[in-house]
């Protein structure tokens, strides 16, 4: 967006500026996909949390990048710390690529720019180092009565589906089903298990904290906008401010 010095000079090219709207030469002012992120940088972190059988799963977003593609929306990419405990044993760890979309609206009465009609597109497992998942004999080493478990680190062969069925008749029976999940080692399995939740607790924060940007009227840019725009459209890299 358009830049005013504050002082005499900028009150006469501010002035000047309103001319140009009420004569209808200047239309338009754009913001870049740029200034779009530095807008969501104070945002950040952010997290919320997932339910876990006798632990915690936790997302942290902790960057967000912009994406115009001329189709009048909006797309962030979030790149997310996603983290589970179970009992207090770490589990598994992921980063994540979550993408969401949007369409931009504007409020005039209250000269705040915001997002509706939001909708989680996809989420991706980013495949790089921070990716860790424990095996679930680790866990059940832990849980089952001591003789049983200290089977596992004897060596004395006792399997999987056993070790599973006597987790369930035990007092932390709830955990049977969810420690299949980490039985292959697969850290798609258990983020395909959360995603239901992790789009609806994402939205759901969303939701609750309505993400928008009240414009700041000793910005001059802002003031003129505030005062005379209209709509506001996401065209190809960059989001339009018609007046």
């Amino acid at each position: 967006m358009i830049r005013i010095q504050s002082g005499r000079f900028g009150r006469l090219k501010y002035w000047l500026l309103t001319l140009m709207v009420r004569w209808g030469r200047l239309r338009q002012v754009e913001m870049t996909r740029a200034e779009l992120d530095d807008m969501l940088a104070p945002h950040l972190p952010l997290h919320f949390d997932i339910r876990v059988p006798r632990g915690v799963g936790r997302i942290k977003v902790i960057a967000a990048q912009t994406e115009l593609g001329g189709d009048d929306t909006i797309e962030v990419a979030l790149t997310c710390e996603f983290n589970i405990t179970v009992l207090g044993y770490p589990m598994y760890q992921a980063h994540l690529l979550i993408l969401i979309r949007a369409l931009p609206g504007f409020d005039k009465a209250s000269g705040t720019i915001f997002a509706e009609h939001i909708k989680l597109v996809q989420i991706h497992l980013i495949k790089d180092s921070y990716a860790l998942i424990k095996d679930a004999r680790e866990i059940m080493t832990a849980l089952l009565p001591r003789p049983l478990g200290g089977m596992f680190n004897l060596g004395i062969e006792l399997s999987i589906s056993s070790a599973l069925t006597l987790l369930e008749n035990s007092l932390y029976g709830d955990m049977g089903e969810y420690m299949k999940l980490y039985i292959n080692g697969s850290k798609q399995r258990v983020l395909d298990y959360h995603k239901p939740q992790i789009e609806q607790q994402l939205l759901a924060y969303l939701d609750k904290h309505q993400p928008a940007y009240t414009l700041d009227k000793t910005l001059l840019d802002e003031r003129l906008f505030a005062e005379y725009g209209q709509q506001i459209k996401a065209e190809k890299d960059h989001l339009l401010f018609l007046f």
